[in-house]
């Protein structure tokens, strides 16, 4: 485990919260735990396992214009920017307006590039998780219950992990060989780059 996250299990410890799983994991889990809402903005229910309304489900590559790795790539980015959202409508209520404005920053980017990667996984075909795993509405609720400092510390330790993972995730993607995907990465990292040395700075800046 590396250590941003193992300081962010350490306050989240703190906390009595239940730790988060990796990107990678959600996005297998949201396949797997989906529900029949749809999700939009912040919404916390999926079902990523129907179709998209073209006869194409996530499993189904047969009919998809893209590898496996590029399909995994999709999903990976997909669950991590819900759960992007998800946190940085907590963090809205911190009265850091250093953390605030930051979430907010978060906010208006991930919903953005949500749109941006609905937008490529329809001209792929890939069906894309669409909500969070009950694991993660739990820690959601009992981040819901702090506030203050502890808030903030939490929530700007659990960006610096995220985007520790999500950058690996980018600049794996960017080397994909289908170009549309491989341009939408490198693209997005600078961003995710920024966002992570900016998560960084506000941790020094709480401690």
């Amino acid at each position: 485990m590396k250590k941003m996250r193992f300081l962010s299990l350490i306050i989240l410890v703190a906390l009595g919260i239940q730790s988060c799983r990796s990107p990678e994991s959600r996005a297998v889990d949201s396949d797997s735990t989906a529900s029949d809402s749809t999700a939009q903005g912040d919404s916390t229910v999926n079902d990523s396992s129907k179709s998209d309304g073209k006869g194409k489900t996530a499993g189904n590559l047969m009919q998809s214009n893209i590898d496996s790795e590029g399909a995994d790539f999709m999903k990976k980015a997909g669950a991590n920017s819900m759960w992007e959202l998800q946190l940085a409508d907590i963090a809205a209520k911190s009265s850091d307006p250093k953390i605030k404005d930051f979430a907010m920053n978060l906010k208006k980017y991930h919903t953005q590039l949500n749109k941006d990667l609905k937008n490529l996984s329809g001209k792929l075909g890939i069906v894309l998780p669409t909500g969070l795993t009950t694991e993660e509405k739990t820690h959601l609720e009992n981040m819901r219950k702090t506030n203050g400092q502890e808030l903030d510390k939490h929530y700007i330790g659990m960006v610096i992990s995220d985007h520790e993972e999500i950058l690996a995730l980018f600049k794996a993607g960017a080397s994909n060989r289908k170009k549309e995907l491989s341009e939408f990465a490198i693209k997005a990292i600078p961003t995710i780059e920024s966002h992570f040395e900016k998560a960084k700075a506000l941790q020094a800046q709480l401690k």
